[in-house]
């Protein structure tokens, strides 16, 4: 990994680099510093599963696994991907019994659950992209992050989920990550049922 950015995070990227060369991570390892910073952050401050859009390698699903570390109990990750790359997915995640791979579109929804993050970074047309933001607006109850911002569809589709009352943005870091809040938390451990 030989992002300049991890020169901001010094700790993080050892300890990232560190976690990869541990699983012996092969292909494309991640999302850039910046991004996989964030997305460990939020899923550190959850309980909950996490939903990932866009999972080729599954390297921001590994990201997911190494942020659960210390609070994996009950915790689970799903990856929705059209067309990962599963001999590279599995081989990069045979380590992490927690990750699971749907080998589908993201619209019609294959999955009746309900999800504390969510991750978007699969198809970066804008349709598709607020497809994907609308899913998981619906599905997620805590936070839910957009890759590659810089690229105008999806930072079209940012400028329009920044107009839901239901979530708020949280952080933006350009040309990385957006990083949405939900207004109102819905408890974890009892889904859409009750609010804290």
């Amino acid at each position: 990994m030989s992002y300049p950015e991890a020169q901001l995070y010094p700790r993080f990227s050892k300890g990232l680099i560190d976690y990869w060369r541990a699983n012996n991570v092969v292909g494309r390892s991640m999302v850039n510093i910046i991004t996989a910073a964030s997305l460990a952050q939020v899923i550190r401050s959850t309980n909950g599963d996490h939903i990932e859009i866009g999972s080729q390698w599954g390297g921001s699903a590994l990201v997911a696994g190494w942020a659960m570390e210390e609070n994996k109990e009950g915790r689970r990750i799903w990856c929705i991907d059209s067309r990962p790359d599963l001999k590279l997915f599995t081989s990069n995640l045979k380590s992490k019994p927690l990750v699971h791979i749907v080998q589908a579109l993201s619209y019609p929804f294959p999955l009746d659950a309900r999800f504390s993050t969510g991750f978007i970074d699969a198809d970066h047309s804008y349709a598709w992209a607020l497809q994907d933001w609308i899913t998981l607006s619906a599905r997620v109850n805590r936070y839910i992050l957009s890759d590659d911002i810089s690229k105008p569809e999806v930072y079209r589709m940012v400028r329009q989920a920044m107009w839901s009352e239901e979530w708020q943005l949280a952080e933006y870091i350009w040309p990385h990550v957006a990083v949405f809040s939900k207004v109102r938390i819905e408890n974890e451990h009892t889904s859409a049922l009750g609010y804290w």
